[in-house]
């Protein structure tokens, strides 16, 4: 597989020893878990998948994850809409190396970006069963150095960050 392609993403019943006998040695892989389902998501350049259950959130979450104009998009939306927010960011994330660095209120949802891309980072939600929703996040081949690594992209993601000082930092499918 070139890493222009999409990411193979596959959708197990089980947990973290399922998904990681998933994991094929030498490629990106990156893993997801929320009972009674793991994602994994396979590819040859950066690549974040995230799955969350769909439930009552707490009183001012989606605040506390969301970019100013992600507040005003958002407002009055229903608890699926803003997992699914979170559910991006957190498949982002993850794509850009490192899923704790990232102030979630000043990176921006890829949700939001025209037809599903910002420069060479790609997106798209992925189909879950019902109560789920997912997202990966990948990387195109990048231009010149080591075009595979994510933290050089980080000033030159268009619309991804959000005026932010980032710190540096075998199963059977369903």
């Amino acid at each position: 597989m070139c890493a222009a392609a999409e990411p193979v993403v596959t959708l197990l019943r089980g947990g973290r020893a399922e998904a990681r006998r998933a994991s094929p040695p030498g490629r990106r892989v990156s893993r997801s878990y929320s009972a009674p389902y793991a994602l994994v998501a396979v590819h040859d350049g950066p690549v974040g998948v995230d799955i969350e259950a769909v439930g009552p959130l707490e009183p001012g979450f989606w605040a506390s994850i969301c970019t100013p104009s992600e507040r005003a998009a958002l407002s009055g939306a229903d608890a699926r809409a803003i997992t699914s927010l979170w559910s991006s960011k957190e498949a982002l994330a993850k794509a850009l190396g490192d899923a704790v660095a990232y102030d979630p209120r000043r990176l921006e949802s890829p949700r939001f970006w025209p037809g599903g891309a910002s420069g060479r980072w790609r997106a798209r939600p992925l189909d879950l069963p019902d109560g789920f929703v997912g997202w990966v996040c990948w990387a195109l081949p990048g231009e010149g150095g080591d075009g595979d690594r994510a933290e050089p992209g980080l000033r030159s993601l268009e619309g991804v960050l959000a005026d932010a000082d980032m710190p540096g930092r075998g199963p059977e499918p369903v």
